[in-house]
């Protein structure tokens, strides 16, 4: 694996934290992983939109900390869409009856922020979110979803090897 192939950036760890954390941070990043894969896998296979943002912000953090910028903008890409199909959603709930307290919430929360309006995604990110935003909202087949979602599995997996290798240099 060539440094380009590498999920976790050791140089960046360094300079962020300090060489004794890096340990302690790659094993807080491999404790988290199960939980990841399980989630990431529950969530899309049942289609709860809202709890696949959640999970995929928690990822998108965890790949910040280790400095992978690819990864962590992959992320934040999943949680907005996801973030988007779910406000469809309850946009179609709000016409048929009031909105609960926790479906407010999480209206509210997510109605805020539009996909278009996040400023740190560039224009190709926001146009990809958007045509599957409008597939969804079709009824059409997804495409960017289940790709992020099998990436992402993907991912974690090979990460668990990366760090176990990077731990035996500590």
């Amino acid at each position: 694996m060539d440094f380009q192939d590498k999920l976790i950036d050791l140089t960046y760890l360094e300079q962020s934290f300090g060489k004794g954390m890096i340990p302690e941070l790659l094993n807080l990043y491999k404790s988290q992983v199960p939980e990841f894969t399980e989630d990431v896998q529950e969530y899309f296979d049942q289609q709860d939109w809202y709890s696949l943002s959640r999970v995929a912000h928690k990822i998108k953090g965890s790949w910040g900390i280790v400095g992978n910028r690819k990864y962590f903008d992959m992320f934040r890409n999943l949680q907005l869409v996801c973030e988007a199909m779910h406000l469809h959603i309850l946009k179609g709930i709000q016409k048929e009856r009031l909105l609960n307290e926790q479906e407010q919430k999480v209206y509210d929360e997510i109605g805020a922020r539009g996909i278009g309006e996040n400023s740190e995604l560039d224009t190709e990110s926001i146009n990809l979110l958007n045509k599957e935003l409008e597939r969804f909202k079709n009824g059409e087949k997804l495409i960017t979803v289940p790709e992020y979602a099998e990436t992402t599995l993907h991912i974690l997996k090979n990460s668990i090897q990366e760090v176990d290798e990077l731990l035996t240099k500590f």
